[in-house]
């Protein structure tokens, strides 16, 4: 999965990857069970082969469940666990915590698995295209920075032009913000899949952000002569209709 270093505003996991390899899992830490703590409750992405965000390996989740993680606003406790629903996640860091609560996921947080997701479904429908390399998955290169804060511009711009609707979305049962990002590139540029085989009724929020992005111009991403990814307007410059 596309990576960056950590960022605390944006409760980013930890890179945690190495020379040696790819951990299994991350270390859980408690704190007393009767402590009095406000977690944070949220959906950690992973990629095709089950990787987080920062590099760590957890497999892949059966049908239906999701890899959650729950971290106290003090980082006195952190744990992962797997969950079909928020609302089954938030119970079931309760029955830890008894005495403690659920508040709700900080939107830079949600901006930040959006970014996620878009980035990581631009990379996975990429191709390297040069002359005399054969096709591969674009994953496996580095994203140049200045395209990184390109794709990380056009999303946070998005996020909040359409703020509202995307809360709504985000209620959907299955819905995420990683998912939220894939569709935005998938819907601005005519992929088979994106915000509208969510929903069609013009009053529903997966409807009027299918027209908000299908607004947008289509972008591309192609490996440089550098060896890095990067980001580019449509060659035919066009919206999708």
């Amino acid at each position: 999965m596309y990576q960056q270093p950590t960022s605390g505003n944006t409760m980013r996991l930890s890179t945690v990857d190495s020379m040696f390899g790819a951990p299994m899992g991350r270390k859980a830490t408690h704190a007393i069970r009767n402590a009095t703590l406000r977690f944070i409750v949220h959906v950690c992405p992973l990629d095709i082969q089950g990787y987080d965000e920062g590099g760590a390996y957890w497999g892949m989740r059966n049908s239906g469940q999701h890899l959650w993680r729950a971290v106290s606003e003090d980082g006195e406790a952190e744990f992962f666990f797997d969950a079909p629903t928020r609302e089954k996640a938030a119970a079931h860091v309760i029955g830890i915590y008894p005495e403690s609560v659920v508040i709700n996921t900080p939107p830079t947080r949600l901006a930040e698995e959006f970014i996620l997701g878009y980035i990581e479904t631009a990379l996975a429908l990429g191709d390297d295209t040069r002359e005399g390399h054969e096709s591969s998955d674009l994953r496996t290169f580095p994203v140049n920075a200045e395209t990184e804060t390109t794709m990380r511009s056009e999303c946070l711009a998005f996020i909040e032009a359409h703020g509202d609707l995307l809360n709504r979305a985000y209620a959907h049962p299955g819905y995420s913000a990683f998912l939220a990002g894939a569709d935005l590139w998938c819907t601005r540029n005519g992929e088979g899949v994106g915000y509208w085989d969510k929903g069609a009724d013009p009053a529903d929020a997966f409807h009027v952000l299918t027209l908000a992005a299908k607004a947008l111009d289509n972008r591309y991403i192609e490996v440089g002569d550098d060896g890095e990814v990067h980001h580019y307007p449509s060659l035919t410059s066009t919206r999708i209709q």
